[in-house]
């Protein structure tokens, strides 16, 4: 069962925003990874400005037979909900842990967890010449 729903649009009380026009929120925010995701994960804006449209969505559909499998689709523009990661507050107060992959040169996944729980969310960046940008954000949660 999920414990922690931090990401439920409508629980949040969150809004979907729209794709604006270049500006500095679209300039990279950081020239290292990790820096750029202390930047993307405090910030909608920085979020809004470096994620992939459309951008693939990865659940768990427990109700499944003959067992759980994933489900797969693309959220345009207007089905994207921000914000995408919880801020640093939040992340204490849920006790989430954050581990950083490198996949390959240009792609790493950060995964956030909560023990116990069962909660589980995976954020695929790719790196493009200048930044990186949220490809794919998967709830592997049960």
């Amino acid at each position: 069962m999920r414990t922690l729903d931090c990401f439920l649009p409508m629980a949040l009380g969150a809004v979907a925003l729209l794709p604006t026009s270049a500006g500095a929120a679209s300039a990279c925010p950081a020239k290292d990874f990790k820096g750029f995701l202390a930047a993307f994960m405090d910030s909608p804006a920085v979020q809004k400005a470096h994620v992939s449209i459309p951008l693939s969505s990865t659940t768990v559909d427990a109700d499944a037979q003959p067992e759980p499998a994933p489900r797969e689709r693309k959220l345009g523009a207007r089905d994207i909900v921000y914000p995408l990661m919880p801020a640093k507050a939040r992340r204490a107060k849920d006790g989430l842990t954050t581990t950083i992959k490198t996949v390959s040169a240009t792609q790493t996944e950060v995964k956030l967890a909560q023990s116990d729980t069962g909660y589980q969310m995976r954020y695929l960046f790719s790196k493009t010449a200048n930044c990186w940008t949220l490809a794919r954000v998967s709830d592997d949660s049960l």
